[in-house]
């Protein structure tokens, strides 16, 4: 990847992250940093600005997507990733990559899965990793494919995840998939109606990952806001394939000033933001 941003070493303790998203609009990119308004560049060689209307500084982690390339700067002990737009190379243990893509596959086969997008949730691990999540938070684990994505992501920043769900025959399913990979540790499954037991959630949470009953979106943000840790994102699936069912929720959020907000462009659309509190 051309660049001239070198990653340095990141330690563990590092808790705060600059995000830099991008979403490629045929030579534009537009850039979106967590507490400053976006900036409008043209789209180089690499997918990283060499240049913009001021200067970009960059804080190691640092994640940048666009419509076809996803980089993290290398943590420690770890390579640097790279995922391109429909190739599937990531981070995570090929065994366990193995197991989520058949996961996936036979959700989408026996229908009623509702899984996150694959691209969405290789994001969702790389955001995790580079915000060094120490505890997050899933409404709406279904069978397991997004919490093995996040709980892999978790394993190696040391943390834990919450993940709630409704369905005891869901539960049933994410528990045995969990303990199929060797990450059941890392995880303790809620189950019951989400909109209950997500007030009964302590937090602060570093992450949070909304995939549940649309209608119930706009709680499920007011639950969690106040127990996100300032510089905590939140990630909301289907608001594209779902806009109309969610045009409060999103109305609610992008005019949060205590929001950064961008929409990423994989597969129902997700809506990613950063919680900046005053």
């Amino acid at each position: 990847m051309a660049s001239n941003i070198q990653p340095s070493p990141l330690s563990r303790t590092m808790r705060q992250c600059s995000l830099v998203v991008g979403i490629a609009s045929r030579r534009s990119l537009t850039v979106t940093m967590c507490g400053l308004p976006p900036r409008s560049v043209v789209e180089g060689p690499g997918f990283v600005p060499a240049r913009t209307t001021g200067p970009l500084e960059l804080t190691p982690p640092v994640i940048l997507i666009s419509g076809t390339s996803l980089a993290l700067p290398a943590r420690s002990g770890y390579d640097r990733g790279q995922l391109r737009h429909g190739e599937g190379a990531t981070m995570i243990d090929p065994a366990r990559k193995a197991f989520l893509d058949h996961l996936h596959a036979w959700g989408r086969e026996h229908g009623g899965m509702w899984n996150l997008n694959p691209e969405a949730a290789q994001a969702l691990h790389l955001l995790a990793l580079a915000i060094d999540a120490q505890r997050a938070l899933e409404i709406g684990g279904s069978n397991g494919y997004s919490t093995i994505w996040l709980a892999d992501a978790l394993e190696r920043t040391g943390g834990h995840l919450i993940s709630l769900e409704a369905d005891p025959r869901k539960v049933a399913m994410a528990t045995a998939n969990l303990q199929q990979v060797g990450l059941l540790h890392r995880v303790r499954i809620v189950l019951g109606d989400a909109r209950q037991t997500v007030l009964a959630q302590p937090g602060p949470f570093d992450l949070v990952l909304i995939d549940a009953d649309k209608e119930s979106y706009i709680h499920y943000l007011e639950a969690v806001l106040p127990k996100l840790r300032p510089g905590g994102l939140i990630m909301a699936d289907n608001v594209r394939s779902h806009a109309g069912e969610l045009r409060t929720f999103l109305e609610r959020v992008r005019s949060d000033p205590r929001l950064d907000t961008v929409e990423l462009p994989f597969g129902p659309g997700q809506l990613l933001a950063c919680w900046l509190p005053a």
